[in-house]
């Protein structure tokens, strides 16, 4: 009858067998590369020497051979689940071994504890080594993403300043040869002595250049360059400024069967220059028409004014969501949604806020594309 010390040394003889026959039956359950398993089967036989001299070794022989897989896996690129198929294979097949030994119950069962006890000892090991190896890599990583990110907001201050410098250069060239040109136009003009078609021309003329100007004057909001008008502050109601934008988009909505839907809470104050914020409101507006406008029909408007620590104004359509690729530069200069847009629109909406200590934020999922633009508040009017 054999002993309990002699229990895992009694299987020594049958070494050679045990390692080949553990050697397939890993292959099996793996169902990998051959090169893997190969390397797999490769630390069997260390698992399996360490194991038949158990009640010899001391731990930190365990804790070596745990280093050992550990390296292995790392050098290998072989995964923690798959070093848990391999040990969990080994424990299966020596259970079996020991439960077909001529001995009696108990040293059957205490066995198969010091099996468990070995499996769990070394799989423990071998996993906190991976764990630590990981989190080093992740450091590492997050090292790497946090040093490019650096470098992105780095790129991103120095491409905003260039064309800060740039729009601000280029409004000026072009705003002193408009100026000149109208004054021409209007001195022309006024020489004309009687109603003519020249009368209408002259008018049609005033209409473009008027147009130019408001082009040049909003290239200047793309420059963090502070102008005479970002000095005029006024107070601003905010229930004015939904009132009048949806006076100015009414005629339009009607014509194009756009349902509009507004909620608003108390008045709120905002401080700033009242063009500009104007400006910010209503490109809003018009962007949403725009793409209501790729929408055949059911198309619907939302504008709401919210109460909260801030003035909260929300601008929500039911077209076509922004495009995944584009929701993290859509308020760059030159990004659009558009075939023929110019892109300048929202980045004009982002300065002015931003010059207002504000705050635009952009959702668009599902069938909703939602603005909401945060101004710092003043006070609440009660109307």
């Amino acid at each position: 009858m054999l002993q309990k010390a002699d229990l895992f040394s009694s299987l020594i003889n049958e070494r050679v067998n045990m390692i080949n026959e553990l050697s397939e039956s890993i292959e099996k359950a793996l169902h990998c590369q051959e090169d893997v398993v190969e390397g797999l089967s490769f630390c069997v036989p260390k698992i399996v020497d360490t194991l038949l001299r158990y009640s010899e070794i001391e731990k930190t022989d365990l804790k070596k051979l745990g280093q050992e897989l550990n390296l292995y896996a790392k050098n290998n690129k072989i995964t923690t689940e798959m070093i848990s198929v391999v040990l969990n294979e080994i424990r299966k097949y020596f259970q079996i071994k020991i439960e077909s030994l001529p001995i009696n119950y108990d040293l059957k069962l205490e066995g198969i504890t010091q099996l468990g006890q070995f499996i769990f000892e070394l799989q423990s090991y071998t996993m906190h080594l991976l764990i630590e190896d990981l989190e080093e890599e992740l450091d590492n990583e997050r090292e790497l993403i946090q040093e490019q990110e650096k470098n992105l907001k780095k790129l991103q201050g120095e491409r905003t300043q260039v064309l800060s410098k740039l729009s601000n250069s280029f409004a000026h060239e072009l705003r002193n040869p408009l100026t000149s040109i109208k004054g021409f136009v209007q001195l022309l003009e006024s020489r004309l002595k009687k109603v003519t078609d020249e009368k209408m021309y002259f008018q049609y003329i005033n209409h473009e250049i008027n147009e130019l100007e408001n082009q040049v004057n909003q290239l200047l909001f793309l420059s963090s360059y502070k102008t005479h008008q970002d000095y005029k502050i006024q107070r601003i109601s905010s229930v004015s400024l939904i009132v009048n934008a949806i006076q100015t988009f009414h005629l339009l909505l009607i014509d194009n069967n756009i349902q509009l839907d507004v909620k608003l809470e108390k008045d709120r104050i905002i401080n700033g220059v009242e063009e500009q914020i104007k400006l910010a409101f209503y490109k809003l507006i018009q962007n949403a028409v725009e793409a209501l406008l790729m929408k055949e029909k059911g198309r619907k408007l939302k504008i709401e004014l919210k109460l909260d620590e801030d003035i909260v104004i929300i601008v929500s359509n039911n077209g076509p969501p922004i495009p995944d690729v584009l929701k993290d530069s859509i308020f760059d200069p030159f990004v659009s949604t558009k075939e023929l847009g110019k892109g300048l629109g929202l980045s004009i909406t982002k300065q002015i806020v931003e010059k207002h200590q504000g705050e635009i934020i952009c959702i668009s999922e599902g069938s909703w594309t939602t603005f909401m633009l945060k101004f710092p508040r003043e006070q609440i009017i009660n109307i």
